[in-house]
């Protein structure tokens, strides 16, 4: 039988703060039922680290894969390497993970090659296979018969794909994969005072701080249409925490991270700071106190 999570079990063992109390048993529930996931949300929201988390709290084995615009259908199946003087074939991530009933993890989905697309096609269906047409299965051939090997899915097999549905250069899913997915799930950012308990949590910073921190982030994501500034994720607001958990004054600390992630045009960075300082009630480095 293949596995099952008990999601209220393994809840405490999961970093992921699930806010809302819709995203861990959505998953759990598409998983236990071996339906495709599509996880979206903007950058830094946690996607990829709640799909690892919950993998790890219930044991399933699971390999993450970028689908970058250089991924092609030979990363993910498989092909000949050169391995000590010989060429031997060695399996891509998702036919390793078909193999061995692991989880396959699938970021940036909507960068997708179309030749990686139609490779997942019967693999996400009811087929749950795909043909390695270079690779003859060692059965056959010891036969002599050179037949292209069908990898059929182990039943703890599944597919988690993510993606920021928003982000620049990226393209919409064709019906054929859409249709293919089982469960959507919305990872949303925390709310300023959530995110704020989880910075003090995790870096033992001062609480006040903290609170100023998330408030900036929170302004940041509510006006980035009329900015055009990338979105804040809470990965580099931890960054931020991390430099003032180790002294850097906290607008020092900004100037060093969250500044120059958002934006590298100087001008812009300089609006951008001023605003910050004005969120903390300071002057900058260079004001007269007049």
């Amino acid at each position: 039988m293949p596995k099952q999570i008990d999601i209220d079990k393994v809840r405490d063992k999961i970093g992921f703060i699930d806010e809302n109390g819709t995203v861990l048993p959505e998953l759990a529930y598409a998983l236990n039922n071996g339906a495709n996931v599509l996880m979206t949300g903007d950058t830094g929201t946690g996607k990829t680290f709640v799909a690892e988390q919950l993998c790890e709290a219930v044991g399933w084995k699971y390999s993450t894969l970028n689908f970058y615009n250089t991924t092609n259908a030979t990363k993910i199946l498989g092909g000949y390497k050169p391995v000590e003087g010989k060429f031997l074939w060695l399996d891509g991530v998702l036919t390793e993970c078909m193999r061995e009933g692991k989880v396959f993890i699938g970021e940036e989905a909507n960068f997708m090659r179309s030749d990686v697309s139609s490779v997942l096609y019967p693999i996400m269906d009811f087929r749950r296979t795909t043909v390695l047409d270079e690779h003859p299965s060692p059965s056959e051939m010891e036969k002599g018969v050179f037949k292209p090997e069908i990898v059929k899915a182990h039943p703890d097999f599944r597919i988690i794909l993510t993606c920021n549905l928003n982000y620049r250069g990226t393209e919409k899913f064709n019906a054929a994969i859409k249709n293919r997915i089982g469960s959507y799930i919305r990872v949303d950012y925390l709310t300023a005072t959530l995110e704020s308990a989880f910075i003090v949590k995790k870096f033992g910073i001062d609480k006040e701080v903290a609170a100023k921190m998330c408030k900036v982030a929170a302004s940041l994501r509510a006006n980035r249409e009329k900015t055009g500034y990338d979105p804040v994720s809470t990965r580099i607001v931890e960054e931020w925490a991390r430099h003032i958990s180790k002294g850097i004054p906290p607008l020092q600390a900004a100037q060093n991270t969250i500044v120059p992630c958002i934006t590298d045009d100087p001008k812009e960075q300089g609006t951008l700071t001023e605003f910050i300082f004005g969120q903390f009630n300071a002057k900058k480095r260079g004001d007269d106190d007049d």
